[in-house]
């Protein structure tokens, strides 16, 4: 009796699952599917397409907005750019703006997101949080346009470091000036999220801390700096595109400049990668730049999943 009980209580919870998972297909294909409807036209219009298209414009030459004009080249865009020298060097400048940006990035908002987290005052608190979200709100495009007067060489702050030029014209000083904007722009938000993230962390481990005679900094280093690894990963990940695609920054800035001979080629000491690429379409080389567009996507997902590896995880 008990056991033709079991069997029929088994029957019954397939049907109703059954019936659960029929109505749930009904529901989808019906009102879910007309309301996704809409993202799913724009997400082939505005995003599929064109990157299928851009595809396809990278194994053709073509230098006019004329689709007649179409030249079938084959991977030849790809070796062209790639043997160029100037994007060799792009790449390196692009890696020596990240390491120039990211780290100071993390560390400044490390330090300015743990201060904040330690203020009593919520008046005080809360004034800084506005301030540290305030340029984080302004368009870089506007802010580098800004630095660029503060950079000229009329400007105060050039003569009061006894410059003769801009540090804009100084080959050495260009990208550390490039980054020192880019750095002052993000590290508020960067700050806030390190705040945001120590508010919501477990108050009862540091609290056991200092009741073990633990210092300031060691519970800082061994209890808090664990607990943000999410954070850090989150700001390295994506300090890391930000510098591969950097571009107002450098337009407003220095235009890729200033501009030397290297072994014969003329090469921008803050020519990213990103420039180099907007560059390639100023000058009309459409299917070189749709080319590198693809490369620079290749580096971009390779560097981030190396990187993204090394970093400690959560749970280790």
């Amino acid at each position: 009796m008990s056991n033709s009980n079991h069997v029929d209580n088994n029957k019954l919870s397939t049907s109703l699952a059954t019936k659960v998972k029929s109505n749930s297909i009904r529901s989808l294909s019906t009102t879910d599917i007309f309301i996704m409807t809409p993202f799913i036209v724009a997400f082939f219009a505005f995003l599929l397409l064109p990157f299928l298209y851009s595809l396809y414009m990278s194994f053709f030459k073509m230098t006019k907005f004329d689709i007649n004009s179409l030249k079938f080249v084959g991977l030849e865009n790809y070796k062209s750019v790639l043997s160029n020298p100037k994007t060799l060097f792009s790449l390196l400048i692009t890696i020596l703006y990240a390491v120039l940006v990211i780290p100071s990035t993390v560390i400044i908002a490390l330090i300015t997101g743990y201060g904040l987290f330690k203020i009593r005052s919520k008046f005080l608190k809360s004034s800084l949080r506005a301030f540290l979200l305030f340029p984080n709100i302004a368009d870089l495009l506007a802010i580098s346009v800004v630095w660029s007067l503060i950079y000229s060489q009329s400007s105060p702050l050039v003569k009061l470091l006894h410059m003769a030029t801009s540090p804009l014209s100084n080959k050495w000083f260009a990208l550390p000036s490039v980054a020192l904007v880019v750095v002052l722009k993000g590290a508020g938000f960067a700050a806030f999220l390190v705040y945001i993230s120590l508010m919501n962390m477990d108050k009862s481990i540091i609290e056991a801390a200092y009741l073990d005679g633990a210092t300031e900094f060691q519970t800082f280093w061994n209890i808090i700096l664990p607990q943000l690894k999410s954070i850090i990963s989150f700001l390295v990940i994506t300090g890391i595109v930000g510098a591969f695609s950097a571009f107002a920054e450098i337009y407003a800035l220095t235009g890729g400049g200033p501009f030397e001979f290297v072994n014969g080629t003329a090469v921008g000491f803050t020519t990213t990668i990103g420039y180099y690429l907007y560059r390639l379409w100023e000058e009309a080389q459409f299917g070189k730049a749709t080319a590198m567009s693809f490369i620079l996507l290749l580096i971009v997902i390779a560097v981030t999943k190396i990187v993204y590896s090394l970093l400690p995880k959560e749970n280790e």
